[in-house]
């Protein structure tokens, strides 16, 4: 044979001996020993087997009972004194009427009317949410119309901001006085609460909102969206609240029309009327009027549409009370009232082709003014170098200018646009609500609504 491909001859012994040796050391490896193996593999041990048992073991363990206790006698139902009994002929699944058997006892409500209930009180306006469904269709619906508002804002690239409340219960406090948060820091001074959310533009933020709840003319319960565009002005903000109103109308449930409900529904699809305000109050006392028209002949027109009009007023508020008086309650389809006089609005921006008008709108539908709007200036101290009428309306306006305002005016801010939605009469107007009590929840007492 070749060298090569020779093989050494080991005896048998000597071969098997290497085998174990082999074998030892890779049990030695291993995390078990050689007597686990072997265990592992050995049989198992026999089972011995169970031992018969005997007759009658059985029976004697039926047999054998445990001591019990006699049945307690089941106690009659205590029903709470403020529990009101079960509605005849509910529905036992009903999560409103409050007759679900599962359900814990609850106060009871007392009769609408009664002296233990007076008007506008939660006792009452619950017991009108469990008996009537129209009233829970209403707060459903404003539910939908706000979260529609939202979102469509979130998706338009706006971002929610949280800014002071005010308070109304300073010394001074009156309707039209400026909106004012006392802060108890090392700075006491009253702010209004407008320009916190005007000043966020400073800040890097382009599009901002806020929900308001209240404001120095309104009460507590009053809910407000306002909305700050920089770089925008009062026609764009007109297109904004129109996607708004349009998007909120699509997303509202349907709510059956109360009994005897006024016009019928009003189609947002279809455009939007635009027109002045000195336009529109003409068209209404069939006389032309124009920002040349005095005082004295605005007086005789609101004399003889039976008006009850200030003799000493400037032209500019006899305008603004015919429009109040007369034009906004007979607008029924939505329409944009534009260029107020600049004296009714020392904080918006002149209107480039008449610098006695400013550039603001009023959005009136159903004879209600949802939505109001206005340019502002890039500069804030630019409302300050136009001083304004002497008037009440204007000086309440302008005392919203204090030392809080002209901290933030003083801030380089980019001109914007800014809109004022009132969201309970929006959603009055698109639920076709009779009173604005209807869509707001635990609305407050007459005595509480002078300023609304």
């Amino acid at each position: 044979m070749d060298d090569d491909h020779t093989t050494a001859t080991i005896p048998g012994s000597a071969r098997a001996e290497s085998l174990r040796r082999d074998l030892r050391g890779l049990i030695r490896t291993l995390p078990v020993t050689f007597d686990d193996i072997v265990a592992a593999h050995a049989p198992d041990p026999p089972v011995a087997p169970r031992r018969p048992r005997p007759p009658g073991a059985a029976n004697r363990r039926a047999t054998r009972r445990r001591p019990t206790r006699p049945p307690a006698t089941p106690a009659p139902p205590q029903r709470h004194p403020h529990t009101p009994p079960a509605h005849p002929g509910g529905d036992p699944h009903d999560l409103v009427s409050g007759t679900h058997a599962d359900r814990p006892p609850g106060p009871t409500m007392p009769t609408p009317g009664s002296p233990a209930t007076p008007i506008g009180q939660p006792a009452e306006y619950l017991h009108r949410l469990r008996t009537d469904a129209r009233a829970r269709d209403l707060l459903q619906a404003r539910s939908a119309i706000q979260h529609t508002i939202r979102r469509r804002l979130d998706l338009d690239g706006h971002t929610h901001v949280d800014t002071p409340q005010p308070r109304h219960d300073f010394p001074g406090a009156h309707p039209g006085s400026a909106a004012t948060t006392h802060h108890p820091g090392p700075d006491p001074r009253p702010r209004d609460r407008s320009p916190y959310l005007r000043a966020m533009l400073t800040a890097g933020f382009a599009r901002v909102y806020e929900i308001v709840r209240g404001d120095a003319t309104h009460t507590g319960e009053h809910t407000f969206v306002e909305i700050h565009r920089a770089h925008a002005d009062y026609k764009t903000t007109r297109h904004l609240i129109q996607d708004l109103v349009r998007a909120a109308a699509d997303a509202m449930p349907w709510i059956e029309p109360a009994p005897g409900a006024g016009p019928p529904r009003i189609d947002w699809a279809r455009p939007w009327v635009v027109t002045t305000v000195h336009a529109a109050v003409g068209a209404v006392v069939a006389a032309p009027i124009t920002p040349d028209t005095d005082a004295r002949e605005l007086l005789r027109l609101a004399a003889r549409h039976g008006l009850d009009a200030d003799p000493a007023g400037s032209a500019d508020e006899l305008l603004v009370h015919l429009y109040e008086s007369l034009v906004r309650p007979a607008t029924h389809t939505p329409t944009f009232h534009i260029d107020f006089p600049a004296s009714q609005a020392p904080l918006a921006r002149p209107c480039p082709h008449d610098t006695r008008l400013a550039q603001t709108w009023n959005l009136a539908v159903a004879g209600i003014e949802v939505a109001t709007s206005s340019t502002e200036p890039a500069d804030g101290a630019a409302p300050r170098a136009r001083p304004p009428a002497n008037t009440a309306r204007a000086d309440d306006d302008a005392a919203t200018i204090d030392h809080g305002r002209s901290a933030v005016s003083d801030a380089p801010t980019p001109p914007a646009g800014s809109v004022r939605i009132d969201l309970d009469r929006l959603v009055q107007v698109l639920t076709g609500a009779e009173l604005i009590d209807d869509v707001i929840a635990f609305p407050l007492p007459a005595a509480g609504r002078a300023g609304r």
